[in-house]
């Protein structure tokens, strides 16, 4: 909006004023982190095994990272999209065994 001030107008608003008025910042959209991940993360002192479980877990997604890029470089033509559908179907979940049982 700003850009355009600048090009249509001979006195355009200063940036900080479209901040002011408009409320505006910009930041870095969060970068959604798993499951696994975060469980790890919230650990206090990690057991060996589960330093060594998200080790792998990291080494698992740092091999589908490379699988995509390689993707991505077959053809500049092809769009390539992945989705995380767990993360974008809003389904229940729940652990609790009376869920699971048959109602006649």
């Amino acid at each position: 909006m700003s850009s355009l001030s600048v090009e249509s107008n001979k006195e355009p608003a200063k940036e900080n004023v479209y901040r002011r008025v408009f409320n505006l910042a910009f930041h870095h959209p969060k970068k959604d982190a798993c499951d696994a991940c975060s469980e790890f993360k919230a650990l206090k002192i990690p057991s060996a095994e589960q330093t060594t479980k998200h080790s792998e877990h990291i080494k698992r997604k740092e091999e589908g990272n490379e699988e995509r890029e390689k993707d991505r470089k077959i053809n500049e033509a092809i769009a390539v999209v992945t989705f995380d559908l767990q993360n974008i179907f809003s389904l229940p979940k729940a652990n609790v065994s009376c869920f699971f049982t048959r109602v006649n």
